[in-house]
C-alpha cells in the first residue's frame, strides 16, 4: 500500500522512454512487495549486498527502513539500485547485537543469491574495519571535514573508531545463519 513517486516527473512525462522506465521500475518493486519475484530478479545483488552490509557494519537502521530508501532503475541491467539516503550514525544499533531488521531488509535476504552475497559483503566490511583499513581511508577525510563544521558545529566530534572495531569484530565472530 505504499505510494511510489519519482523524481524529475515533468521530465519523465515528456520522454517515451523515461516513462517506460517508470512503468518498468514500478513493476519490478510491486512485483517484489507481492512476491512475484525474488530480490536478485529485481534488484542490483552487487550493489544491494553492500549497501545492506554497509547498514549492518555502521549499525544504521534508517536507510532500510522502506520509506527511506530510494531507488534508482538501470535502464542496462533492468534492475533498481538503492541510493544512500537520510543516514544517521550516531542513532546506531548497540556494538554487540545485530539492528532490528526491518521488513524490508529480511525480504530481501531471503533470496538465497542476495543472502550469501550480503554475508560475504558484511564480512569484507567488517574484517577491514577490524583490521584499520576502513579508518586509513576515512580518517583524513574525516579530519578535512570535521575542521570545516567545527567552524559552526563547534561541539562536532571524530569519529568512535574503537567503537566500530568492537562492532566489527562482532559480526565477524557470527556464523552465516546469525547474520540473517
Amino acid at each position: 500500500n505504499t505510494f511510489i513517486s519519482s523524481y524529475n516527473n515533468k521530465q519523465i512525462e515528456k520522454s517515451e522512454k523515461l516513462q517506460a522506465d517508470k512503468r518498468a521500475a514500478i513493476g519490478l518493486l510491486r512485483g517484489f512487495a507481492e512476491r512475484r519475484l525474488t530480490a536478485s530478479q529485481v534488484f542490483d545483488v552487487d550493489i544491494m549486498s553492500k549497501y545492506l552490509a554497509a547498514c549492518e557494519m555502521w549499525g544504521i537502521e534508517h536507510p532500510i527502513i522502506f520509506r527511506n530508501i530510494r531507488f534508482y532503475f538501470n535502464p542496462v541491467s533492468y534492475r533498481l539500485e538503492p541510493i544512500v539516503y537520510d543516514a544517521f550514525l550516531p542513532g546506531r544499533a548497540p556494538l554487540d547485537q545485530l539492528m532490528g531488521k526491518q521488513a524490508l531488509f529480511e525480504q530481501l535476504l531471503e533470496d538465497p543469491v542476495l543472502f550469501e552475497k550480503y554475508v560475504s559483503e558484511v564480512r569484507r566490511q567488517a574484517s577491514e574495519m577490524a583490521e584499520g583499513k576502513t579508518r586509513a581511508f576515512l580518517e583524513p577525510i574525516e579530519d578535512k571535514l570535521l575542521a570545516q563544521l567545527k567552524e559552526e558545529f563547534f561541539l562536532a566530534d571524530s569519529m568512535r573508531w574503537d567503537d566500530y572495531v568492537v562492532r566489527a569484530n562482532y559480526l565477524l565472530s557470527l556464523s552465516d545463519q546469525d547474520l540473517s
